[in-house]
């Protein structure tokens, strides 16, 4: 970039796009980052910061553990209270992967026999099985102006990964359109986010909203 005498770096879009340090390296060169900076990457790019984001400004993700799981008994302890089925997922996952869907004892069992005590980056959530994967698809500048591009639905999906996408999401149920984006818009002023982004929701047929990533 240097050396085409280029004034700033757009990272594209994929992994490249979400590594604070790459992020870094650009604005320690000198170039501007056309995108979120290495901080807003570090805070959104793991599940679970997410989710503790999520909490202190009010926005309600899918119930489950906020800390990362240490031990089968706390995991116990949650289906205790919300019951099966339950979800595990990675705090760096992405893409659909390092999700595990547990049901039943049996399946906690072969769960805890894959992976041993290293559960490190492991957390859990309620998995609601009747909901519409929606998602904002935000903008936001230097200012903190801030829009929806549209809202899009993601519902039809083979083993967590997106098929279709329809925007703008048809026939949301009750007040939750609002909610979305009154709900973006406090996760994109919380971290100062400039760019481009998407937060992602699981809207129930009541119109109940639960905040993804």
């Amino acid at each position: 970039a240097q050396r085409c005498g280029a004034d700033a770096v757009h990272p594209g879009y994929g992994f490249l796009s979400e590594i604070p340090e790459f992020a870094e390296a650009v604005a320690a060169a000198g170039l501007v980052w056309i995108g979120p900076n290495s901080t807003v990457l570090t805070r959104l790019g793991d599940k679970i910061q997410a989710r503790r984001l999520a909490e202190s400004v009010d926005v309600q993700p899918v119930p489950g553990i906020s800390d990362p799981v240490r031990d089968r008994e706390t995991i116990e302890e949650f289906i205790a209270t919300y019951g099966f089925p339950i979800v595990t997922k990675k705090a760096d996952g992405g893409g659909g992967r390092g999700i595990t869907i547990i049901e039943s004892a049996a399946d906690l069992d072969l769960f805890f026999a894959a992976h041993g005590d290293d559960l490190g980056g492991y957390f859990v959530e309620r998995f609601i099985q009747t909901a519409r994967h929606i998602e904002t698809q935000c903008a936001r500048d230097s200012h903190g102006n801030f829009a929806i591009i549209s809202t899009r639905d993601c519902s039809v999906q083979r083993r967590n990964q997106k098929l279709i996408e329809e925007a703008p999401a048809p026939e949301l149920p009750g007040d939750s359109e609002e909610t979305l984006v009154a709900w973006s818009r406090r996760l994109f002023d919380e971290v100062g986010y400039e760019g481009l982004g998407t937060c992602e929701f699981l809207v129930e047929p009541d119109g109940r909203v639960n905040f993804l990533e």
